[in-house]
């Protein structure tokens, strides 16, 4: 959404007076909600069968990729999993059997901007070859 006022509401549905960690998104000029419809029957059997949450996968994949083509246009984004799911479906107008999965926020970064304050845990305590450490 870029309507202002619009995604301004929205934006209000990822904090609140206790938790206020989202207040940054208000700063986005454009918000993205990515939905999940109702699952078809072979879906939800599979599901059960394999213990597997392939929407949400899905989904994962859809967003990153989103926020790296946002990237290599020079835009910043984040993706926010905390949020008033109904307030927002409310506002949005999305239909009782659709939810959503996650919100990402989009915009411009600060100039001089950097992305993590802190340093990366070295690759040897991330990865390992062969079996599970």
């Amino acid at each position: 959404m870029d309507d202002p006022e619009l995604k301004e509401a929205v934006a209000k549905t990822t904090y609140d007076s206790v938790l206020s960690f989202n207040k940054f998104v208000n700063q986005a000029p454009v918000m993205v909600v990515i939905t999940l419809e109702k699952e078809k029957a072979v879906t939800r059997i599979g599901r059960a069968v394999k213990k597997k949450e392939w929407r949400l996968m899905d989904v994962g994949i859809a967003a990153e990729h989103f926020c790296l083509q946002a990237e290599e246009l020079g835009l910043a984004t984040c993706m926010i999993g905390w949020f008033y799911e109904q307030k927002a479906k409310d506002l949005l107008k999305i239909p009782e059997d659709t939810s959503i999965a996650l919100m990402l926020s989009v915009g411009y970064p600060p100039e001089g901007y950097r992305i993590r304050k802190k340093s990366r845990k070295p690759l040897e305590e991330i990865i390992s070859y062969n079996k599970y450490v």
